[in-house]
């Protein structure tokens, strides 16, 4: 902001509102996350996934290979975490991508997963 700049209170918030898809593709997105958590792990040891656009993960669009699916879920109720986007997550999967020519492994969530598929 450059000086005499004023930002009014929530005009920020409607401007990003505006860069949102209208409410009812909302709604439809929060019912496929909703139906894809309520799921169970769709994927294999094996597989080839990548984030969905919609998941809090990085690396979307790149492959990662499912390297091992919970019998049980990991689940994380650390107290004094209860405002970090981790606090209660499910853990099912354990996926591994290439990171500067390294294979990195991590614990996540199937539900934010779809398989993956190259770019055409």
């Amino acid at each position: 902001m450059q000086i005499f700049e004023v930002e009014l209170p929530g005009l920020n918030q409607r401007r990003e509102a505006l860069k949102r898809p209208l409410p009812e593709a909302q709604i439809a997105t929060l019912c496929e996350a909703s139906a894809a958590y309520q799921a169970r792990c769709p994927f294999k040891v094996g597989d080839i996934v990548t984030p969905k656009p919609t998941s809090i993960y990085d690396h979307k669009g790149i492959p990662h290979v499912v390297l091992e699916v919970a019998p049980v879920a990991i689940r994380t109720f650390e107290p004094g975490n209860c405002y970090a986007h981790s606090f209660g997550s499910r853990l099912d999967i354990r996926v591994g991508v290439l990171v500067g020519g390294e294979v990195v492994a991590f614990w996540q969530e199937s539900w934010q997963h779809q398989l993956y598929t190259p770019a055409e």
